[in-house]
């Protein structure tokens, strides 16, 4: 079972990250009515992160600088605007990609002094994504190879080349904000869900699931906390809750490495009831039910994973639930053959 690239690979931890990221930007060198238009500009910049409209976050921050080109708080909005815009699989969010991990590089290095550990955070999303991105290129030219199509062999050895590289530095980033005594509590959280998710894509399942449970305490603390509360802070609650699927996502894949298989299906199960849109849920959970030889369940899920998820039709993972619900119909088929063969009377 594989994790899945999602639309919301952000849960609302990293949501927060933007939220104090951007609004403790100030200009230092402009006064008057000069500042209070800059600050104008750092708000509205704020609240569209905040409401995912990144590329108009990026431009207000961008205005912003114009009065103070050295805000170097104002900088780290923007890098972080271009690392959203950066999920976007096309060129143009490769290349925007590439320029968020460039700034942030810079700004970690201490320009922002007490609050670098927030560039170093951002710095290790972006090589997570990184990771991600390699590792679905990498099977993209392996799934080439299995149905016989053309394999870029040069991509591919790119591919497995940086993957490992990219994990290793998402890591190394995750463990610096967590060993900093700076970082805010709040943002520990989502330095133990990149560490799940790392350690996993590198195979060491058993430290995955530490970080797995050590993030669960809390964030099922947060959720239920939130339930409690009047309707006003339906928000939060949303937020809490996209805060857990993304755990019982990376819980689900985790278990089923460690062989851990109907422990693996009930994070699934959690997960499609917290989020019931997130199309990789189904395809992790239709293989489950499918090695325990659920086949009509585990038909259902691939079929509906192939209804949600947004991605090309030459992409592995659409390749592979395409074959695992053929599969799942060719022994369907074939029990219901034999049940009519062993139940019809004798002649």
């Amino acid at each position: 079972m594989r994790p899945i690239a999602s639309p919301l690979v952000l849960a609302a931890a990293l949501a927060s990250v933007g939220a104090v990221l951007l609004t403790t930007a100030g200009c230092q060198s402009v006064t008057g009515e000069d500042r209070q238009v800059a600050s104008a500009y750092l708000e509205n910049a704020a609240q569209y992160y905040d409401a995912g409209h990144y590329l108009n976050a990026y431009q207000q921050w961008s205005k912003a600088l114009e009065f103070d080109p050295n805000d170097e708080r104002a900088q780290l909005g923007q890098a972080m605007a271009l690392y959203q815009l950066g999920r976007d699989t096309t060129k143009d969010g490769m290349a925007r990609l590439a320029e968020s991990e460039k700034r942030l590089d810079t700004l970690r290095d201490g320009g922002l002094g007490d609050q670098s550990w927030k560039a170093e955070l951002g710095y290790a999303l972006v090589q997570q994504r990184w990771a991600e991105l390699y590792d679905r290129a990498a099977r993209i030219q392996e799934a080439n190879a299995t149905a016989r199509s053309p394999q870029n062999e040069a991509a591919l050895a790119t591919a497995k080349a940086e993957l490992p590289r990219r994990i290793a530095q998402s890591e190394a980033s995750f463990r610096k904000v967590l060993d900093d005594s700076r970082t805010e509590p709040n943002f520990k959280m989502t330095a133990w869900l990149g560490l799940a998710k790392m350690t996993a894509r590198r195979g060491a399942y058993d430290e995955s699931l530490r970080w797995c449970r050590k993030y669960e305490e809390q964030v099922v603390r947060s959720r239920e906390f939130w339930e409690k509360q009047p309707e006003t802070y339906a928000t939060r609650l949303f937020g809490a809750r996209l805060q857990e699927a993304e755990l019982r996502d990376v819980l689900g894949n985790t278990l089923f490495k460690l062989g851990q298989f109907a422990s693996a299906e009930d994070e699934l199960n959690r997960l499609v009831a917290l989020q019931p849109q997130r199309a990789s849920a189904y395809v992790n959970r239709g293989m489950l039910r499918e090695a325990r030889g659920a086949w009509d369940l585990a038909r259902s899920d691939y079929a509906r994973f192939l209804q949600l998820a947004d991605l090309t039709s030459d992409d592995p993972n659409i390749l592979e639930a395409e074959k695992r619900k053929l599969l799942c119909e060719e022994r369907m088929a074939a029990e219901d053959e034999r049940l009519e063969r062993d139940t019809s009377p004798p002649r």
